[in-house]
């Protein structure tokens, strides 16, 4: 008898990186709306909420916008990932507006916008301010994790 682990850690090894995304490339983190992709989630898996709480990152890579769609297993999560990831690119330019449905179809969801370069129908989310760099003129003590972005100038 084959060990079960072993298969699956095996598969795991096995799999490849696809992908990655600069974080300063990142211009809209959102809730998102994928009601029209439910008909392509096989039957009876539509009902589990894993896939009732997605988010969209959007990103620009070599002149190309693109749309990551991610989806979590509650709302909570979500909230916490779409802080976590302005979090890290709160120095990025950020676009005014955003599409919360996806592109299907030839057609945005949301609005039915036909071309997939049309301005977002929905005003975007104020992310955080970058924190302002601030110069201490008396420090005792230097804290070890000091791990806060700060931001380029």
């Amino acid at each position: 008898m084959v060990d079960k682990r072993y298969d699956l850690l095996s598969a795991f090894q096995r799999r490849r990186e696809r992908g990655r995304i600069a974080t300063d490339s990142i211009h809209t983190v959102e809730q998102a709306q994928l009601a029209e992709l439910s008909k392509q989630i096989p039957d009876g898996v539509a009902e589990n909420s894993q896939y009732k709480y997605p988010f969209q990152v959007g990103y620009t890579e070599q002149n190309t916008d693109y749309t990551l769609y991610l989806i979590v297993g509650d709302h909570s999560e979500r909230l916490h990932w779409i802080h976590t990831i302005r979090s890290l690119c709160v120095c990025n330019t950020r676009r005014p507006r955003y599409h919360p449905g996806a592109w299907s179809a030839r057609r945005w969801a949301c609005c039915d916008g036909e071309r997939r370069s049309a301005p977002g129908c929905q005003i975007a989310t104020i992310w955080p301010l970058p924190e302002p760099q601030l110069e201490i003129l008396v420090q005792k003590e230097k804290p070890v994790n000091d791990v806060t972005r700060k931001c380029p100038h």
